[in-house]
């Protein structure tokens, strides 16, 4: 005859005891990532005030310190939005919204559908430094009293923003500061997973920006 002999141990307890501290840690985690973010925010924050002194000081470069006043605000609209969040993915939509919102404010955006976009880790800050020069491109050369467009829409996994506006009554001198715009923009891109189109007829200018995975991706991944 033969015996077998076992020993049962409830361990319920102790697989919920590190269930909770497992979830303290990452909440913890999550704290500390929230807070570094909001500070280097703020202290990119402070750079632009000190930027906009020096403008003060020296009127002459009032145009250059703004162009580099936009992309570190640009930069700092990045941690702003990973430090209101649970997850270091930047929602596409709202980084729109935000700068538009440090644009100018003669901007008309349109954004179709709910389905949501968000933006990788790596490719957040160059996607963001390329959505704020083409706005700013589209509001300073804008013809008077009429808006700049954007509209954002989703098809399937692709994200596809248009930007467009209406010339300038010096069609020439707008030519020639949105190609050294675009320039910049070209040179930010992703090689991968990015494509950009220019559309300029007599009196109008449209940038077609489409971006796919890996710079987009769900929430869920």
């Amino acid at each position: 005859m033969r015996y077998i002999m076992g020993m049962v141990e409830d361990i319920t307890d102790r697989v919920a005891r590190e269930a909770i501290r497992v979830a303290e840690v990452l909440e913890q985690r999550d704290v500390l990532v929230r807070e570094v973010h909001h500070r280097i925010k703020n202290n990119l924050q402070g750079v632009v005030g000190l930027l906009r002194q020096s403008a003060i000081d020296y009127p002459d470069l009032q145009a250059v310190i703004d162009k580099v006043i936009g992309k570190i605000y640009s930069i700092a609209i990045i941690h702003g939005l990973q430090a209101s969040t649970l997850t270091e993915k930047v929602n596409l939509h709202d980084l729109i919204k935000s700068i538009i919102n440090a644009s100018c404010s003669n901007i008309v955006y349109e954004h179709q559908g709910n389905q949501p976009a968000f933006l990788s880790l790596e490719e957040a800050v160059p996607i963001a430094l390329v959505l704020n020069e083409l706005l700013t491109n589209a509001c300073k050369h804008r013809a008077d009293n009429t808006p700049a467009n954007i509209r954002f829409e989703m098809k399937g996994d692709d994200a596809l923003i248009t930007i467009r506006n209406l010339f300038d009554s010096d069609r020439d001198t707008v030519a020639t500061g949105k190609e050294q715009g675009l320039n910049l923009v070209r040179s930010l891109l992703p090689r991968k997973s990015a494509y950009m189109a220019v559309v300029h007829t007599r009196d109008s200018y449209m940038v077609e920006l489409k971006l796919s995975p890996p710079v987009t991706m769900p929430l869920s991944s």
